[in-house]
């Protein structure tokens, strides 16, 4: 299991741009900060990690395509870097 917070762009004026909607946000991404903590589960914290710029977001909350990809690798990265998948998975992606 991995929890992560939840990332969204300012640039993109949408109702993220609303002072109510940013406030729940960091309130959720708390909540799951400290669900992790407590739980001892893993956390990456995609708010902090993901890019801002407006060419990774269909609007503030949601990412296109290249937001898609930068998402999927920085997942990955701390996967890997956390040591969460190791195994035959490590094994194999050495042979190949």
């Amino acid at each position: 299991m991995l929890s992560a917070t939840f990332p969204y762009c300012l640039a993109k004026e949408d109702c993220i741009s609303s002072p109510h909607y940013q406030e729940g946000v960091r309130e959720n991404n708390a909540a799951m900060i400290e669900a992790a903590k407590t739980r001892g589960v893993p956390l990456f914290d995609m708010a902090e990690a993901m890019p801002t710029e407006s060419r990774h977001w269909e609007d503030g909350r949601h990412v296109n395509e290249s937001g898609a990809r930068a998402m999927a690798n920085l997942i990955a990265q701390f996967i890997d870097q956390s040591g969460l998948i190791g195994g035959a998975w490590k094994e194999k992606e050495e042979q190949d």
